[in-house]
């Protein structure tokens, strides 16, 4: 049964202050200056397993361009860094910057950390014309594998025109999306880390995050380029059987699912993903975002929010962190009720491990932060 939920903002302030969830125990990450570039200073960012790194995407200016340089030359540069949040250190990780943002965020929003923390696997540009900068236009990507302890790094004999690699589901094997630019189509690879071996093991499409409690992954299937008509699809397809286990539902116009990666609450039950829903008549109807919430064990829409954007999964079993109109919610999607954790002073760039890592403004400057979700003491009951 479908339930469409208005997160309108009187409706989330309902019982004390025990009865919904509260940020305890911020913690300041660092400082980021003012205005816009402080802002675009600390973008989408990862949490390690064991809780000590934080890898986070950062934008730079870029340095006047070269003489006799053609083509345009990117004002801005976007590269991953890693903080240790004991010590405070950053360290940029290996490859040439991107010149734009959208690869390493789809990155930072999957398992990109290893079991232990102790690696990280992450594409990287081929930097061909040798300018310090990698160029998705004409230069190539290829996987790398790096080691937080020592910081070395080791790249991995598989190009494309885009390489998405991240961790399987339990964080020991790597699965790696090959894109066919010429047939608008992803080849899935898994491989050990220890050796490279690759296993193809599904052809079309664009992986999404794994399901944390079983070896399932949407895939955002695009259409060919000579049938744009026939539109974009968003399916669960179970790696151990090998087939296409449900067809869920969506705008066949949907071209958000790299800006907006789906996500898995923690107990594997709900996939929440940003759509579009039709409104009004004619040849150019108005469109409104959404986001749907996926019941993989009834197999069926649990929910449709309203003006919602996914950030990641909460602390409790069927929970997700979500923004509306620049209010930070936690919704269950189990209880169908959502409560508010903070308002348009945060900005979310991660949630998970029962944390939201986010970047506020205080006084003209911004500064990033990462603080504890805690549940509420009076828990809602769940739907069976």
């Amino acid at each position: 049964m479908r339930v469409t939920i208005q997160l309108a903002l009187a409706a989330l302030l309902t019982g004390g202050a025990a009865d919904a969830p509260r940020l305890l125990n911020d913690k300041l990450i660092k400082g980021l200056g003012g205005g816009a570039e402080g802002r675009r200073a600390f973008g989408p960012a990862r949490l390690s397993p064991d809780g000590r790194h934080l890898l986070y995407a950062r934008c730079r200016a870029n340095k006047p361009e070269p003489e006799g340089h053609q083509g345009p030359w990117p004002a801005r540069l976007y590269e991953p860094v890693l903080r240790d949040l004991a010590t405070g250190r950053d360290a940029v990780l290996p490859g040439p910057p991107w010149t734009w943002d959208d690869s390493l965020a789809m990155m930072l929003s999957r398992r990109v950390f290893s079991a232990d923390g102790g690696q990280i696997v992450l594409g990287v540009g081929i930097d061909a014309d040798d300018n310090g900068i990698y160029d998705r236009r004409r230069e190539q990507m290829q996987p790398m594998l790096y080691e937080v302890a020592t910081g070395k790094a080791r790249r991995l004999d598989v190009t494309g025109s885009l390489i998405l690699p991240f961790f399987d589901r339990k964080g020991e094997d790597l699965l790696i999306l090959k894109w066919v630019k010429e047939e608008r189509k992803g080849l899935l690879y898994a491989t050990p880390t220890d050796k490279l071996a690759l296993k193809e093991v599904h052809r079309n499409g664009v992986p999404m995050p794994t399901c944390p409690t079983a070896d399932v992954i949407p895939f955002w299937l695009l259409p060919a380029e000579d049938n744009r008509a026939a539109g974009t699809r968003l399916v669960l397809y179970d790696l151990t059987a090998g087939k296409q286990t449900a067809e869920l539902p969506i705008h066949k116009r949907n071209t958000s699912l790299d800006d907006y990666t789906p996500q898995w609450t923690p107990d594997g039950r709900y996939l929440y993903y940003v759509d579009y829903e039709t409104s009004g008549e004619g040849a150019r109807p108005g469109r409104k975002r959404v986001t749907r919430v996926w019941d993989r064990q009834g197999n069926c829409e649990a929910a449709v929010l309203d003006a919602a954007i996914t950030v990641g999964p909460g602390p409790a079993p069927a929970s997700m962190v979500i923004v509306d109109d620049d209010n930070t919610l936690l919704h269950d999607a189990a209880a169908g009720r959502s409560w508010q954790l903070a308002d348009t002073y945060v900005r979310p760039r991660y949630a998970g491990r029962g944390k939201l890592v986010y970047v506020k403004k205080a006084d003209g400057r911004w500064s990033a932060h990462v603080a504890e979700i805690a549940m509420p003491t009076t828990r809602p009951a769940h739907r069976p």
